[in-house]
């Protein structure tokens, strides 16, 4: 994916962890998003248990939202996610 079509944003949403304690940003709080996927957290994220309610930083650090490599849960709903991108031409 082009590197401009790509957006910073905050692992654990900032409703829910804020920017810590420290002055300085550690860049592991952020990753790297699609447009379309920023757009599918944020949805993910605004509809969550915890977002709505709970506002507890630890169930974001298990979501697949936080660390889609590693997590437990997907907004608190004991599912799993695969997404599929692909460019160019071609067939499958």
């Amino acid at each position: 994916m082009d590197e401009s079509e790509l957006q910073i944003d905050h692992r654990v949403p900032y409703e829910i962890g804020g920017d810590g304690e420290s002055t300085e940003s550690n860049p592991d709080d952020f990753m790297l998003l699609s447009g379309s996927a920023n757009r599918a957290k944020s949805w993910s994220c605004e509809h969550c248990e915890n977002w709505q309610n709970l506002k507890d930083k630890k169930n974001c650090l298990s979501c697949y939202w936080a660390y889609p490599e590693y997590y437990s849960h997907v907004a608190m709903r004991q599912v799993r996610r695969l997404d599929l991108i692909w460019q160019g031409g071609g067939t499958i």
